[in-house]
């Protein structure tokens, strides 16, 4: 990593539109189970999940498939940290257990938007917190101006994530004293 120990930071937008405010409900509030994805995977997937979640239920979210989007999943891996926004606050941080690209099983879950893609590009999350921390206080300790309002999916800048890290510490122990 070309900045040290720290963790790549993802940051989602899983609202502000009535279909994303569904898929929020759906796989972000409302967990899901392994059951569900046994016949969309393949058996070492399958067992990989089985492996993390021990039988637990847990949360996912996806991306549509497009350069920028397929860039920044395509980087992610198992440990980093994915923060997700909806309501003007992260409200929920967790880690990426694992990552899958499933047309079918994105579609299971989410549909297809109006252009007829799906959020296949998708990502499980593992020791989730809900946390309440307004964007504006987050901000300024990742260089974006106060009031910066995310979009869709990005990656925080690593060089910003690493001096973070380097003077108040881990990302997920920030957030716990920013609320």
């Amino acid at each position: 990593m070309p900045y040290g120990n720290s963790r790549k930071v993802f940051l989602v937008v899983a609202g502000g539109n009535a279909a994303a405010e569904q898929h929020f409900e759906d796989t972000i509030q409302r967990k899901r189970a392994i059951g569900e994805v046994k016949r969309f995977l393949p058996s070492r997937e399958i067992e990989n999940l089985e492996n993390i979640y021990h039988g637990s239920n847990f949360i996912v979210w996806g991306a549509v498939p497009g350069p920028m989007n397929e860039s920044r999943w395509e980087r992610m891996e198992p440990g980093d940290v994915v923060l997700i926004y909806n309501h003007g606050s992260i409200c929920f941080a967790g880690e990426i257990a694992a990552k899958a690209r499933n047309r079918e099983l994105a579609r299971y879950f989410w549909k297809e938007n109006g252009a007829g893609s799906t959020w296949e590009l998708m990502y499980f999350i593992v020791n989730e917190e809900r946390t309440n921390v307004p964007i504006e206080k987050l901000n300024p300790l990742l260089g974006y101006q106060p009031h910066y309002h995310p979009q869709g999916f990005s990656m925080i800048n690593e060089a910003a994530v690493s001096n973070l890290a380097k003077s108040y510490g881990d990302i997920l122990v920030v957030l716990k004293t920013l609320v």
